[in-house]
């Protein structure tokens, strides 16, 4: 769409992309470190909170809170995925699918403590840790690790992934810079 949703600590920053301007922000009552949103193709936006271990949803014009529980701890990166919302956390890889009694279900412990998520295809993710490692996930929840950076000390922060040209996309926080990395499962 036309519109860039941002956390920022303990707000919900709305940017209007095209005027590249911020036209709104809300502020989630409790939140105390916002780390990561994402929307649904319904329009909400979906935000964690990493200290707290909450996930919060803004829809309407309204905060609501989503999830907040022991699994929740360290709750960073979102993904909206196969008509689900996957939370990946301290513990692992979450997955969460609204209805009556909906609770989040483990489906890989196979990187903890992530930072960023993101969906190589309709069945296999890549994730990152702080740290400064990349995962690969495959489908049945097992993991491998792609890539370790910690010995230069170049942080992966939240990823992206490019379909079309199998790059994986690493802002390296505190290395200033952006890197991309050719994915061969």
């Amino acid at each position: 769409g036309d519109t860039l949703y941002a956390a920022d600590l303990d707000s919900l920053v709305i940017i209007d992309i095209a005027a590249a301007r911020v036209i709104g922000k809300v502020h989630v009552p409790g939140a105390t470190f916002l780390n990561d949103a994402v929307s649904d193709p319904a329009g909400n936006v979906y935000i964690s909170d990493t200290r707290q271990g909450k996930v919060f949803r803004y829809r309407g014009g309204r905060i609501s809170l989503v999830w907040g529980m022991p699994q929740m701890k360290g709750a960073n990166g979102l993904l909206w995925w196969k008509d689900e919302l996957w939370i990946l956390t301290s513990d692992g890889i979450y997955s969460y699918r609204e209805g009556p009694g909906a609770k989040p279900v483990l489906f890989s412990d196979a990187v903890k403590n992530g930072d960023g998520i993101a969906a190589v295809n309709d069945s296999e993710l890549v994730c990152s840790r702080w740290a400064g490692e990349i995962y690969y996930v495959h489908a049945d929840g097992s993991g491998r690790k792609l890539l370790d950076t910690q010995q230069q000390h170049s942080n992966t922060a939240d990823i992206g992934y490019l379909p079309d040209k199998k790059l994986v996309i690493v802002p390296t926080f505190n290395g200033n810079t952006v890197a991309a990395y050719r994915l061969v499962p």
